[in-house]
C-alpha cells in the first residue's frame, strides 16, 4: 500500500464490554487497539472519479425510463439503474442546493458501498475485509465488466485478531462469549466507518463541493449514501 496512491495506515480502538461491569462512562471502559487498517479518503476519491476519463459515462440527472408497448398499451416505467429509481430521483428533489453556489449545476452521487473478505495466501486463513465504493451514476452494464475498473477499493480493513480472547480475559477474568465477540466486531466496523467520515467529507455531504471535471466544466457535487452492502456481522 503506497501512500503516493492515496493509500493511509492506521489504527482503530474499541472498548471492550462486560456484563455487570459498570463504569461511569464509556470512556473508562479498557480499549483495544487494532491495526493495520488502510483506507482512501472518500472525497478525494470521488474527486478523482469526476477528473477521470470515465466521467463522460455518468449520468448526471436522474431521470424516468418509460417502455411503450405499443398497441394502445399504457407505457409502462423501467427499473433498472440507480439513476432511474425513485429513491435517486426523490433524493435530487428535496436537495437545496446552497446560496453561494454560483449557478451551477448540481449532480447528485449515489455511493454505493459493498463489503466482503479477499483471502491473503492460498494456503492458510489470513484474510483482509474490503469496502469497495461504486458509483450509481455508471450503468451497471459498466460495472458488470470485468476490466471497467468501477468497483473502486475503499479500505482494506482486518479481522478481530485472535488474541482479543487472551487481552479481553486478562481484564475481566472470563472468556468473552460468541455474543460479545459477535457485538466487538460490530464496533470495529462503527470505528472504522468513524475515521471514514472525515470533517471534510460531512462538510460536503452537508453542503455540497464544487469540482472541475474532466469535461472542464464545474459541478456542484452531493455525495450520498444510496446502498451499503455487508456481510453477516458474525463473520
Amino acid at each position: 500500500f503506497l501512500l503516493s496512491s492515496g493509500w493511509h495506515e492506521t489504527s482503530v480502538t474499541i472498548r471492550l464490554p462486560q456484563t455487570g461491569v459498570e463504569h461511569v462512562s464509556e470512556d473508562e471502559a479498557p480499549e483495544f487497539e487494532v491495526t493495520g487498517f488502510y483506507h482512501h479518503n472518500i472525497l478525494n476519491m470521488i474527486v478523482s472519479a469526476f477528473q477521470n476519463i470515465s466521467f463522460l459515462d455518468y449520468h448526471l440527472k436522474g431521470f424516468q425510463e418509460m417502455w411503450d408497448p405499443g398497441d394502445g398499451h399504457l407505457a409502462e416505467q423501467v427499473y433498472g439503474e440507480v439513476y432511474t429509481s425513485e429513491k435517486y430521483l426523490e433524493i435530487e428533489d428535496e436537495l437545496h442546493p446552497e446560496p453561494d453556489c454560483d449557478g451551477l449545476e448540481t449532480v447528485v452521487v449515489s455511493c454505493m458501498y459493498y463489503s466482503d473478505s479477499t483471502h491473503l495466501t492460498s494456503f492458510g486463513t489470513a484474510a483482509l475485509w474490503l469496502i469497495y465504493l461504486l458509483f450509481g451514476l455508471l450503468s451497471k452494464c459498466v460495472h458488470a465488466q470485468p476490466t471497467s475498473g468501477t468497483a473502486h477499493h475503499l479500505v482494506y480493513m482486518p479481522s478481530l485478531p485472535g488474541y482479543i480472547r487472551d487481552v479481553y480475559k486478562q481484564y475481566f477474568n472470563k472468556p468473552a462469549s460468541l455474543g460479545i465477540l459477535t457485538f466487538l466486531k460490530q464496533e470495529l466496523i462503527h470505528a472504522i466507518w468513524k475515521k471514514l467520515l472525515t470533517a471534510e467529507f460531512l462538510k460536503a455531504y452537508t453542503y455540497g463541493i464544487v469540482i472541475l471535471c474532466v469535461d472542464n466544466i464545474q459541478w456542484y457535487i452531493y455525495p450520498r449514501f444510496f446502498l451499503y452492502s455487508a456481510d453477516y456481522p458474525e463473520k
